[in-house]
């Protein structure tokens, strides 16, 4: 089975021309693993149908993933570079039970927590229920730069869903990640610093993976999150993403790059 590995901000993805079944569990663990395999922070499966691309994402630990904007950034790169277009359709596969409503225990209260990223100060429950946006997301290449359109996020409190949910923090928490982490698992961990009026630095801790140096869909989140106004710049550990907010979508503006193509053996 031919392979292609591709990164986006160091972010880093092995992107196969199969049905996401096609691999077991193991098979999948096997390559991301970065020392028996080929190594990656995201699998992503992609097959054609009525002219549209589907995909499909694992994370390192082999769990599915709900969207990754760096992957289809790459992804829509290596379709440029083997078919030929420069704007194309995205449909993400997405788990069925994707936002099941998370309450406490009998006789105890929801854990809560406090936002104060911006100065802000409100406490919002976690028990909520957030319908998982449209899975359809538009792509265009120029010249080196891809773009993604992504549908306008949902927020409650900090949490704001594109696709995955990722929790919002500043950055001078990031010594509890264990603890956002224990308690938000169906999270991606952001945290976030404000450089200028314009510029963002964000450290993202993703569920499934674990520390990575970017991740496309959280810049979209932490962009949103922010209220900035125009094109944002989002700094991640990896690299730099662009955001912009407009009144029908979000988009997100990288620079991925086809690393390399080989066989996969059994």
């Amino acid at each position: 089975m031919k392979f292609y590995k591709a990164q986006t901000n160091g972010n880093d993805f092995v992107i196969i021309e199969a049905n996401g079944n096609t691999l077991s569990l193991s098979q999948k663990k096997l390559i991301a693993d970065r020392k028996h395999g080929i190594g990656c922070d995201q699998i992503i499966f992609a097959t054609q149908k009525n002219g549209r691309y589907c995909l499909d994402f694992y994370n390192q630990d082999g769990t599915h993933a709900n969207m990754c904007g760096n992957g289809s950034c790459a992804t829509a790169l290596f379709i440029k570079n083997k078919y030929g277009l420069v704007c194309m359709e995205f449909e993400v596969f997405q788990d069925a039970e994707l936002f099941p409503v998370k309450v406490g225990s009998l006789g105890e209260p929801a854990q809560a927590y406090l936002d104060r990223f911006r100065w802000r100060d409100v406490v919002k429950s976690r028990a909520y229920h957030i319908a998982p946006p449209e899975n359809i997301y538009k792509a265009k290449i120029l010249e080196n730069d891809v773009s993604i359109e992504f549908p306008l996020p949902l927020q409650e409190g900090n949490i704001i869903t594109t696709g995955n949910k990722h929790l919002i923090l500043e950055m001078s928490e990031i010594d509890k990640v264990n603890e956002f982490s224990r308690l938000n698992p169906d999270c991606n961990i952001h945290f976030v610093k404000q450089l200028s009026s314009d510029t963002l630095r964000v450290k993202t801790f993703e569920k499934g993976v674990g520390w990575t140096l970017a991740c496309g869909s959280g810049a979209v989140a932490t962009g949103y999150h922010s209220k900035i106004q125009g094109k944002i710049n989002i700094i991640h550990d990896g690299g730099k993403s662009v955001v912009e907010i407009k009144k029908s979508h979000v988009s997100l503006t990288t620079a991925p790059r086809i690393v390399y193509e080989g066989e996969l053996y059994e």
